[in-house]
This record gives C-alpha cells, structure tokens and sequence, in this order.
C-alpha cells in the first residue's frame, strides 16, 4: 500500500434518515492479515424532509446538525477534513461492462467508455460523472471487461456543495454497493468458484448486489425498505406508524413472538422480496455467460435485524442466507467492537472506511 497522507479520513455514511461516521486507525501491531481497528464510530438521527429519497432538499439544516455532531464527537475539521462518502444507490449505475475492441491495446482510454453510454445508461454525456476500472486488463485481449460508475451530476453536485459548505473535503464519492462489498466479503476466503448476493435492506432504500470474479457484477434497486415493511403493517392492522415499528422489531417474523395478523402482513412482503431475488439471479444466470454458482446471500443494513428474517429467505430461496459481519476485513471473530445488530446498520459506513485509509484517492 502506498503512503497514505490523508490516513485519518473518515468514512462518511449520508442516509435519508441518518449519518454515520467510522474511522479507522493502523494497528501498532498487527494481528495476522488485520492491520486496522476502529478509532471512532458514531450516528445521528435526521428528522424528516431534509433529504429525501436520495436527494438534499435542505442543505443548510443538514450542514448545521452535521458540523454539530462532529464538534460534539471532537472530531476536528481543521486537524481532519477528509472524508470518503458515497451516493444514494437509487440515484446511480453501477455494472461490469464487456468491451470488444478493433484490435488489442496496451491500455483502455475514456473515449472507449464513453462511446458505449448511449446503450447503457439514459443519460447524456455531459449530465453525468463517470468513473470506471478494468478488471483484470491484459493488453494482448480484445474483449475487456470494466466495472463502470456512473451518477447524474444533478445528485452529485448538491453532495459535493454540502460537505464543501461544511468544511469536509471529500476524497472520493462511491456507489453504494463499493463500500458495502468492501466491509462483507472476507478477503481471506477464496470465492474463485463461488458468487455471492448482498441483500441490502435500508430504512428507506434496498438494493440487491451479485459480487463474483472479485468484483461486483451489478446492482438492482428494490422497491422495499425498513420504513414502507413499517408502513405496510401500520395499513394493514390499523396501527400508528411507531406501533407499527415498535412491533416490528419487537416481533418481527418470528411467529413464536407475533400474532398471526403480523405473521400474515410480514409473508407477504418477505414473499415479495424473494420472488425479487430470485428474478435478479435468473437475471444472472441468463445474462452473465462466466458467472460462478450463487453459494450464498449475506444481509445487511438496519432491515437485516427483522426476527427471523434470514431464516424464512433461506427456506424460500433454498439458498444459505445469512447477516453479514462488517468487521470480518477488520477484526478476527469474535473481537468486534460492537453488537453484530448494532455494527449491520455501519456497513456502508465501515466500507467508506477501509477506502479512506487504504486508497482515498483510487477506485
């Protein structure tokens, strides 16, 4: 690893009803191939309205309870600006490209990517920020792979205003499914034979991930979240929103625990996220002619702690489906720094992390 100047940057988690803030520090001595360990981790509720699907709506207010935050975490602008952050997954693209060239060429350029967006994204050129990485480039080849990023400049701008307004300078924006395949697949297994899915579910959005070849392949949106699961139970047995929530996470799926009103409401929406599922992996398998077989799902984000879930999607999708652990790059098991429960809703956050003190500057 190159010397890294900015190794105090911190990973910077912006969520329509939270932020989360994680860094990371280099251990004095290393414990086999885990050579960091958590120097701070924090979040603070947003109230609602002041960014909305994605989208800033009031920068101000935003800027004023983050500033706020930072100061009462003692987390110095001045001393330590850097952040790494990423870009609501809804509002960006994010999949592995193959490219046929003319002739084989020593290196790809940005007039062969840029050539190939009118087929995949329904933007024009000038509207987007466009980031890419060949994967595993060999200059005699004329079929190439590429792992292309991509975000409309009129999501990424008002993010870059609002961390430059609040005196954070921002090292790199990430898609959101980057950081989270960062801190969830462990660098020590040996996947060469095996894919994986990352099931995502955030309080306000969801995504589902397939990572194979040592790269992600694509990423889907899903229309389900935390808040519309609270939502849908809230409708469906007459209840206040936070009774709704308060028994959802009380009970969750677990039917030794919920009545079977909620038993019913929660089968028809964990049925509807695995026929989801599966239609993303036939997805994968049609379209994606060196995939690996899919071995497993791992959940995370704050949805992953509903009861039972895990269990009732592995007996569904006849698949071993588990939570993932953040912290398996970071810590050896069973030394985590905080409640596993606790730790899934920090994924995106610890992924940030591991850029900013690996390589803030490099995809």
């Amino acid at each position: 690893m190159f010397l890294n100047p900015f190794k105090k940057a911190f990973g910077l988690d912006l969520g329509d009803h939270s932020i989360k803030v994680v860094q990371l520090k280099q251990r004095l001595v290393n414990k086999g191939p885990y050579h960091y360990e958590l120097a701070h981790a924090s979040s603070f509720n947003l109230p609602a309205g002041l960014i909305v699907n994605g989208e800033i709506v009031q920068p101000e207010e935003v800027i004023r309870l983050l500033k706020s935050h930072l100061t009462q975490q003692k987390i110095h602008l001045n001393k330590i600006p850097w952040a790494v952050s990423c870009l609501p997954e809804t509002k960006t693209y994010i999949q592995l490209l193959n490219i046929h060239l003319s002739e084989p060429k020593e290196k790809l350029e940005q007039s062969d990517i840029e050539s190939l967006i009118p087929s995949y994204l329904p933007y024009e050129l000038n509207e987007i920020y466009l980031d890419w990485q060949e994967i595993n480039p060999n200059p005699k080849e004329v079929d190439r792979s590429v792992l292309l990023a991509a975000v409309p400049k009129k999501i990424a701008d008002p993010y870059t205003y609002l961390l430059n307004i609040a005196g954070i300078v921002p090292l790199a924006f990430e898609v959101e499914a980057l950081p989270i395949a960062r801190a969830v697949i462990n660098r020590q297994k040996d996947l060469t034979t095996q894919s994986r899915g990352i099931l995502d579910l955030g309080a306000t959005r969801s995504s589902f991930i397939i990572y194979d070849h040592g790269t992600i392949q694509f990423s889907l949106s899903l229309p389900i979240s935390g808040a519309q699961i609270t939502e849908h139970i809230q409708k469906s047995l007459s209840l206040t929103f936070e009774q709704a929530e308060k028994i959802k996470k009380e009970c969750g799926a677990d039917k030794g625990k919920c009545s079977p009103e909620l038993a019913k409401v929660l089968e028809e929406i964990i049925d509807d996220l695995a026929k989801k599922i599966t239609q993303a992996i036939q997805f994968y398998k049609v379209h994606f002619p060196e995939k690996n077989t899919l071995t497993g799902i791992r959940l995370c984000g704050g949805g992953a702690n509903l009861l039972n879930l895990e269990n009732i999607l592995s007996a569904k999708l006849k698949m071993k489906i588990r939570k993932v652990n953040p912290w398996v790059n970071i810590y050896p098991k069973g030394e985590e720094p905080m409640p596993l429960d606790e730790s899934i809703s920090y994924t995106t956050a610890i992924g940030l992390a591991l850029r900013a003190i690996e390589n803030p500057l490099t995809i």
